[in-house]
């Protein structure tokens, strides 16, 4: 299930950005950091030094599916892992 909703996200928010008006796409992409970046460093600290890289990030939607895909698997491959190591 989870794989069928990562799947559905991805090619939902890609449909919907499709969707945009060329002249609007880029204003979409940079909303983004601009969103983000306002966000309390000591609160969001992870964000607040990513916020300057969201501006940076391309529209390669199957490089950033594929990425994700396998950061999905990893978990999947260390959860069955764990399952198999003896509790110590």
């Amino acid at each position: 299930r989870a794989l069928v909703d990562l799947t559905l996200a991805f090619t939902q928010s890609h449909a919907a950005w499709s969707l945009l008006d060329p002249e609007y796409q880029p204003r979409d992409e940079q909303a983004w950091a601009v969103g983000y970046a306002p966000l309390p460093a000591e609160r969001f600290p992870l964000v607040h030094a990513s916020a300057g890289r969201l501006l940076e990030l391309t529209r390669d939607d199957a490089a950033v599916f594929e990425y994700t895909l396998g950061l999905f698997l990893d978990g999947v491959q260390a959860r069955l892992a764990a399952r198999q190591c003896p509790a110590t």
